[in-house]
């Protein structure tokens, strides 16, 4: 599991491990600048029963970022509706679902830390509601918190609908239901 990099300080006159020292600061500004991330994002329209939570599948990725040695943060195959944390720290998570048109009941988003595929699992960290409103297709876009993990940690996404009949999610592409998470700090 990866790690925070953190600079050596360096001494006056000092010879001895100066190399060390100095990969060491560049494996730092390297992480700094491309620091842990994942965007996930559904490809297929998933059908939803009213008023059950779905787990939402991301089998699509615009970007997964980690550490020299470390495993993917998502894979799109398999338990692809989770993102892996693989170095502890804080974490920025978003996402978003969006919903085709119908004119009925409430939707909402949520977001759930090591869940185990179940809609009340693990501890929610971001949840967001929407009213069905005109008849217009809802999205449900999900503030950014930030949470801390440890490696090995993961997230879920699921959505809600009560329409009274099943709905679908719209997935025109990958800004539509997608998870993204970001490497904030230690």
């Amino acid at each position: 599991m990866g790690t925070d990099p953190v600079a050596s300080t360096f001494s006056a006159g000092e010879k001895v491990g100066v190399a060390a020292k100095l990969n060491l600061l560049v494996a730092t500004v390297n992480f700094a600048n491309n620091p842990p991330q994942c965007y996930a994002y559904q490809t297929a329209t998933q059908t939803l029963t009213s008023s059950v939570w779905g787990l939402v599948p991301l089998a699509g990725e615009l970007f997964d970022v980690v550490q020299s040695g470390d495993s993917p943060m998502h894979d799109i195959t398999t338990n692809n509706s989770r993102i892996y944390f693989r170095t502890a720290g804080k974490y920025e998570v978003t996402g978003q679902g969006y919903f085709v048109a119908n004119a009925t009941g409430t939707r909402l988003a949520q977001i759930r830390l090591n869940s185990g595929g179940s809609d009340t699992g693990g501890t929610q960290v971001n949840v967001s509601q929407q009213s069905a409103g005109g008849g217009a297709a809802i999205a449900v876009p999900m503030p950014s918190p930030v949470i801390s993990v440890s490696a090995g940690d993961y997230v879920e996404m699921f959505l809600f609908q009560n329409s009274g009949s099943n709905l679908a999610t719209s997935t025109p592409g990958q800004a539509v239901n997608f998870m993204r998470v970001r490497f904030v700090g230690a």
